[in-house]
């Protein structure tokens, strides 16, 4: 396998404890198997590289797969129709979809979803701005999204993808459950513990569900509310940005905006 990316980011405001969190991850995991793993540092996009070197490699590798993702070393026309992770790059910076960093080793080409198509996945097409459909969907820089590929166009250095099936089932899951839930990016899991444990809120809670190594989604219980829980923590998490996801509020939005397009379609009548 030799030298691979991982589909781990180094950001927030502990990188190098970071940093010694995966390095002494990896030194446990090669303790037991006729292998090396050497961190290399990161790439320019600030992906975790490492290289591996020995007979079990493959078991390696399956290993951290499953607990950090390994980024694809290219996207070609036999990618369509697979399915990868991408960190979301650049949120609300464009009007026109999200896009997505792939962590790909040759070259720095993000994956793009439509509005369109979000609209069509997210809000059964109602006419939602991306920068709604962002801040409803807690869709921010670094939180990593499965999707699948649709498009890919070497020569323009273009990539089009969906959310890939799970994903959007996932969405419509904490939508229908109808509990509020805070999602954290560039923080250790162990360190939201001890700030839950600090506000006393950690009984306000159902779980904790890691979506990466610094990514989390803090399931609230029922009478718990995301921006209180977040104001809460706030001071406890100076620099790791913490957003909210309310199905009330996604439900809301949604037919207000389809209330505002029957009564325009009626006025045009």
């Amino acid at each position: 396998m030799g030298q691979v990316n991982l589909l781990t980011k180094i950001y927030g405001p502990t990188p190098k404890r970071v940093l010694d969190h995966i390095r002494k991850d990896l030194l446990v995991l090669s303790s037991g198997l006729r292998l090396k793993i050497k961190i290399l540092g990161k790439s320019d996009r600030g992906f975790v590289q490492i290289i591996l070197e020995g007979e079990d490699q493959e078991v390696a590798i399956s290993y951290i797969r499953e607990h950090y993702g390994v980024a694809p070393f290219e996207i070609d026309q036999g990618s369509i129709g697979k399915e990868t992770t991408g960190k979301i790059v650049e949120s609300g910076h464009v009007g026109y979809g999200l896009y997505l960093d792939l962590g790909l080793s040759n070259r720095s080409i993000d994956a793009l979803i439509p509005l369109r198509v979000l609209r069509e996945q997210l809000v059964n097409g109602e006419n939602l701005s991306i920068r709604q459909l962002i801040r409803l969907f807690a869709l921010q820089d670094n939180i990593p999204i499965s999707i699948l590929i649709t498009e890919v166009s070497p020569d323009k250095g273009e990539i089009s993808a969906r959310l890939a099936d799970r994903q959007a089932r996932t969405y419509r899951r904490w939508i229908k459950s109808n509990l509020e839930r805070v999602i954290a990016a560039g923080i250790l899991r162990e360190d939201i513990k001890k700030a839950l444990a600090k506000t006393d809120h950690s009984r306000d809670i159902i779980r904790i569900d890691s979506i990466g190594l610094l990514e989390h989604v803090i399931v609230c219980k029922e009478e718990t509310q995301a921006p209180g829980l977040i104001a809460s923590l706030g001071p406890f998490l100076v620099g790791v940005p913490l957003y909210s996801f309310i199905p009330t509020k996604i439900r809301a939005d949604v037919e207000h905006n389809s209330m505002k397009d029957d009564s325009k379609a009626k006025t045009d009548e």
